[in-house]
Formats: C-alpha cells, structure tokens, sequence
C-alpha cells in the first residue's frame, strides 16, 4: 500500500474497524508537526529557527521573510519549504530545480538562502559529518534527566557508516547525507514515535479501553488510531499530550 504525506485515504485504507460498526467509530491521525526541522532546531542550537517555532511562527513563511531581511533574497514560501525540509536530506539543486520547475542557478541560490540562515543547524550538519568519518557511525539521541536537575543529551541507537570514507563519490556522498539523516529522522521520527507509541498503548491498556480505542500504526511522524467515537474527544486529548510530552530542549508539538 502506498502512503503519501498528505493521502491520509491511503492510511485509511489500510485499517479495518474490528467490528464492522463504522457508525460508531472514527480514525484518528496524531502526528508531529514538522518533526524533522524541530529536530534539527533541538540538536543544532539554532537560536533563530528554535525561536520561530517557540513563538509558532509558519517556519517557511518565516524562513522566507529572513532571507528579504538579512540578505535580501527575494524568495518565495513554497520554494522556502522544500529547501526547508532538503536539508535534512542532504537535496541538490538539480533536485530542488525539478520540483519547483526553476533553473539550476536559482535552485542553488534558494538552497544557499535557507542554509545561511541557520548557521547553527550548518554548522551541527558538518558537526555529524566529521563524527561519522572518525568513529563510523551516527546515531539517535535521547535526553535524560540528571542529577543536578538538567536535562542532558545521551546517545541513542548507532547506525553504522561504513562508506562514510569510500573512494567512490556517491556512496561517500551518501553516507555524509546518512550522517545527518540518520540523527534527525531516527531521533524524531524513529525512537520518539515508537515511544509515544509504546506510552500510549500502555495508556490504552490502564484505562481499559482496548474495545474501544485500536492503535493501529505508527506512520512516519504519526499515530494512526481507530476510536469509539464518544471517546474521540477524550482520546485525542490524550495522545497528543504524549507526543508533545517529550523533553527535547524545547516543547515539540502534536496535531
């Protein structure tokens, strides 16, 4: 079954109410929102991008208005938002110029933009990089509380990089993108998921609700749950307070 980011019918589609009494259930999609870039604000630092989220700013609206501000770069919000989200990705301008059906030399130009205004998540990027090369793995995070009362940052699962030091360019290339990737989504959208998930099963099983509230499946960034209808409301509520529960340097936020 193919799932699109925005096809929620496909998820749908793929989900069955156990007892056939679609009159007296609903589907609910409990996602974080924009998890890869608060990811990279929380990992990296960066004071501008982590001030804008905190402050519930449109981050591409914002990142687009930046670029008119501090460099006087007149660039659009929907070119700001996969240049956005490529940064993670590790996306090329060829790449960038398809998708927003511009020229190269501009697709380079909107990418250079957007990375210049988060020099802390840049700089946090090439941070992941040299790790990779001299130790041959990245790896998750996980904050945890410590003795003197502050949250601190440890190290999660290690995904090894083996061709972090190949001769060959695109598989070097590759493992450099893994490097950053592989700390971000497997961060964000991989252990922090999973654990809101693991919480709200355990949740599920307290209250007793297992007739009435299936959580069927993580989907990337969200959980997919089918929910007696009356409790919709309740079990909303509930969730989205567990994904939003998770200390990373700042609040994350569910919808």
């Amino acid at each position: 079954v193919s799932i699109s980011p925005d096809g929620e019918e496909d998820v749908w589609s793929i989900t069955v109410d156990p007892d056939h009494n679609y009159a007296l259930s609903a589907g609910v999609i409990v996602g974080n929102s924009q998890v890869e870039l608060r990811g990279m604000a929380a990992l990296s630092g960066d004071k501008l991008m982590t001030q804008a989220f905190i402050e519930g700013k449109d981050i591409h609206a914002f990142a687009a208005e930046q670029a008119k501000i501090v460099g006087g770069v007149d660039i659009t919000r929907q070119e700001a938002k996969p240049a956005n989200f490529g940064i993670a990705y590790g996306m090329v301008s060829a790449t960038l110029a398809q998708r927003l059906g511009c020229t190269i030399e501009r697709a380079e130009m909107i990418i250079n933009t957007v990375m210049g205004l988060w020099a802390d998540v840049s700089a946090y990027k090439q941070f992941m990089i040299s790790f990779a090369r001299r130790y041959g793995f990245t790896f998750t995070v996980w904050w945890v509380l410590g003795e003197d009362g502050k949250w601190q940052q440890r190290m999660g699962r290690q995904r090894p990089l083996h061709d972090i030091i190949s001769t060959d360019g695109s598989q070097r290339n590759h493992a450099e993108n893994g490097a950053f990737d592989g700390v971000i989504q497997g961060t964000f959208s991989g252990d922090l998921v999973l654990a809101s998930h693991h919480k709200a099963v355990r949740w599920i099983e307290q209250e007793g609700l297992e007739k009435d509230v299936q959580l069927v499946l993580s989907v990337y960034d969200s959980l997919v749950l089918h929910v007696r209808e009356s409790l919709l409301e309740t079990v909303a509520r509930k969730v989205t307070e567990i994904m939003e529960g998770w200390h990373i340097g700042y609040t994350a936020s569910g919808d």
